[in-house]
């Protein structure tokens, strides 16, 4: 009997003890509920992908009810109490991005905690599709097939490419269609190659391009056309896109004419950049014409710039 008055007694205790706890946090719960959380702390914003960016940040209270998070000063997303961390995508490539986060609950909101990011860059492929020529450089005998009296006389020009392609951290530069090969082009004839150029998973801040193309008449003109691309990738690609295309006045066509001098064989040269601020050219180009020595239209050729990220212009 004793010992069931001492268990009785324990119970009894207990139950006191928990209902005393039970007032105790209920009312702690009631009093934070009657007051605002702290802002959040921290806040990170980091560039997953040209489409993605990931906000983080680091939880302050221990009475909020959640969390809303804001891009550019719109709400996009509520989150639940203890939440740290929100991947936000579908963005736009090469965007920047201010975001603001805050917590709330019954009482209020707290401040906002704001801080920018932007996406990467886009990937990008660059595709030579068409060359040709509107003069050869040939006298009009060649575009006559008369090799049975003059087995020298094909018809045809031969045309030798040269073409760098850059973003200022990767760089290509090529000699087509091979070395000591060449185009056999008729006046006014193209002719298919659909070469990759360029392809990169992330674009630098500019893509460049520049073009030269020449006809072989005899002499070293193959390695003419190899010292000035030469010349070009060892001196003139940098950091800055102007230091090779137009910016700063120094001209691909003027490299070519310091290093061929008044060459009839020259068939022109092309040389652009793309920033962000025009997509990095994406889009295609047919026929972008290329004038020669004489400032006749020589050279033409077709390129596309690609990316499953940007609508072509």
């Amino acid at each position: 009997m004793k010992k069931l008055i001492i268990w009785i007694a324990v119970i009894f205790v207990l139950v006191i003890i928990v209902m005393i706890g039970w007032l105790l946090y209920n009312n702690w719960q009631i009093s934070l509920s009657t007051i605002p959380p702290k802002i959040p702390a921290d806040l990170q914003v980091n560039a997953i992908s040209a489409t993605e960016i990931q906000v983080k940040w680091k939880d302050t209270s221990n009475n909020e009810l959640g969390f809303i998070l804001f891009r550019d000063g719109v709400e996009i997303v509520k989150l639940l109490k203890n939440t740290e961390e929100y991947r936000d995508n579908g963005l736009k490539p090469s965007t920047l991005y201010t975001y603001q986060v805050q917590s709330y609950n019954e009482a209020g909101k707290s401040g906002k905690f704001e801080m920018s990011g932007k996406t990467k860059n886009p990937p990008i492929a660059v595709k030579l599709e068409m060359v040709g020529v509107y003069d050869n450089g040939e006298d009009f005998l060649r575009e006559f097939d008369i090799k049975d009296l003059l087995p020298t006389y094909t018809g045809f020009g031969e045309i030798y490419v040269g073409i760098i392609v850059t973003d200022g951290i990767k760089t290509k530069q090529y000699h087509l269609p091979g070395s000591g090969d060449y185009y056999r082009l008729r006046e006014n004839e193209t002719q298919e190659v659909n070469i990759n150029l360029f392809e990169t998973s992330e674009i630098g801040e500019y893509l460049g391009i520049a073009v030269v193309a020449y006809e072989k008449d005899g002499g070293g003109v193959e390695s003419l056309l190899y010292q000035a691309l030469g010349t070009v990738v060892k001196s003139y690609i940098g950091p800055v896109p102007s230091a090779i295309f137009s910016v700063s006045g120094i001209s691909f066509s003027d490299i070519i004419g310091d290093i061929c001098g008044a060459d009839d064989d020259n068939l022109g040269s092309f040389q652009k950049y793309w920033t962000n601020q025009t997509n990095w050219g994406v889009g295609k180009y047919n026929n972008v014409t290329c004038t020669g020595e004489n400032n006749k239209p020589g050279f033409r050729f077709s390129i596309s710039i690609e990316s499953p990220l940007i609508n072509a212009n």
